[in-house]
């Protein structure tokens, strides 16, 4: 597609075909440039309906933030939304700066406000007592690596009966709230775990990358990120990769067998087209390979899957690499330092981030004996697309509270994987409506896809 770019306007459905390449896509191609983002239609028996209130803890964070910005443009029904964090005085610029983009902007849609909140996630009591005055609970607060109590928010919401989500890309943490899944069936209580933009959105391409496979076996599934800099997030994106150094790289190998490899290590140069062009990835640990193993493969034995990523401009993979290489491991497994860390490098992060941009990417690619399928995706602000994708899981969540039922979210404590097709169409219509590029491409055997 060279400079062109994809804006997903979900009303007709085609198919390109160029030899051995071809690409699906439910749009139209215009040429590269951001675009605008289109105004979600509500049905009037959704706009009647009662007022939902919707927690978000870390809401005074960038993610957390943007999160409330896009569930305000997509919602179906009336929010009260609660703007949870600690620092009090930005907690109400916040709000007051969303009331004020509310009246500017959504004089067609269901009325939202929004309210700040203090809270202190460690504190159990008055946790629960905050996610039982709410109808969904999102939490955005992290960084999730290294936390002392990975379930603590899960078990409060749990206690509350509140359904909950989260945004989690720690394996560790994600696999501790996983454990919490028979306790969650055996209440009929619902939670989504590792969903924003990747994991999350990342997930529900690959399901669907392998669902138009069809009959053909996956041989292998292979991730690609990229974000410049920081994505325009900050501190927190910097903390969390610090973390993930600390971490050796769980993949799957052909065999379908668990590797742990070393992190920052195994570039490989990927061309995520659009905008960015071709990059350098390299391994990091995120949990998405290891739930996408067990959940739509079931442990395939002959499936490889792995994930890559990439920062810009280069001289941060760089560093990335050396950090790794060099750096003590108990030193960037100590979450206070590197939060610390993180912090003292914002005014240079920051510099850099005005510099590089925030462009996101994403190439997910399943690979089988004679084709290939490739999803493309790409946004100019990280900040911004986490948030539309977080803001679409959450909207599925408010929408089963009020329909009943199972609605395609079944109980338990559930990756965006092992939601039903309907609900992930739903999601990824959402969280693709901003990107400058969303794509499916197959290839042929034969034809390099890179």
């Amino acid at each position: 597609m060279g400079l062109n770019a994809f804006v997903p306007t979900w009303k007709t459905h085609g198919l390109v075909k160029s030899n051995s390449l071809e690409r699906h896509h439910t749009g139209k191609l215009v040429s590269a440039q951001r675009p605008t983002r289109q105004r979600h239609v509500v049905s009037a028996p959704l706009m009647k309906a009662a007022e939902q209130r919707v927690l978000v803890l870390g809401g005074t964070g960038r993610v957390g933030t943007e999160t409330i910005k896009a569930l305000a443009r997509i919602t179906p029904v009336p929010l009260s939304i609660s703007v949870a964090g600690r620092d009090r005085s930005k907690g109400h610029r916040i709000c007051r700066m969303l009331t004020t983009s509310n009246q500017n902007e959504r004089t067609d849609l269901p009325p939202v406000d929004y309210h700040f909140k203090s809270v202190d996630i460690t504190d159990e009591s008055a946790l629960i007592k905050l996610i039982k005055a709410h109808d969904v609970v999102i939490h955005t607060a992290g960084p999730f690596q290294r936390s002392k109590n990975p379930t603590g928010v899960l078990e409060a919401a749990m206690q509350a009966n509140v359904p909950y989500m989260d945004i989690c890309d720690d394996l560790i943490h994600a696999k501790e709230c996983k454990k919490l899944h028979e306790v969650a069936l055996s209440k009929g209580y619902t939670a989504l775990i590792s969903t924003g933009i990747y994991p999350g959105l990342s997930n529900l391409m690959a399901v669907e990358a392998a669902s138009l496979m069809g009959t053909e076996p996956v041989k292998s599934l292979k991730i690609y990120y990229h974000t410049a800099g920081t994505g325009g997030i900050g501190a927190t994106v910097l903390a969390s990769t610090f973390l993930i150094l600390s971490e050796h790289a769980t993949c799957f190998d052909t065999h379908g067998r668990e590797q742990k490899l070393p992190p920052a290590g195994n570039p490989e140069v990927i061309d995520f087209g659009g905008k960015l062009g071709k990059v350098t990835t390299y391994l990091l640990n995120l949990p998405e390979v290891v739930s996408l193993h067990e959940n739509v493969f079931n442990g395939s034995p002959g499936t490889e899957i792995f994930a890559k990523f990439s920062t810009g401009p280069p001289i941060w993979n760089w560093l990335l690499q050396m950090m790794a290489r060099r750096t003590p491991k108990s030193w960037l497994a100590n979450r206070p330092a590197m939060l610390a860390f993180s912090k003292f490098s914002l005014p240079v992060v920051r510099a850099v981030d005005l510099l590089s941009g925030a462009l996101t990417a994403m190439k997910i690619v399943a690979e089988g004996p004679t084709s290939s399928i490739i999803y493309s995706f790409e946004h100019d602000s990280l900040a911004e697309c986490v948030g539309e994708a977080t803001a679409s899981f959450a909207v599925e969540l408010v929408k089963k509270r009020l329909e009943g039922g199972q609605k395609g979210l079944a109980p338990g404590i559930n990756y965006p994987e092992e939601l039903s097709p309907d609900i992930r169409k739903h999601i990824i219509k959402n969280a693709s409506r901003s990107a400058n590029l969303f794509e499916s491409t197959r290839y042929s055997s034969g034809r390099n896809w890179e």
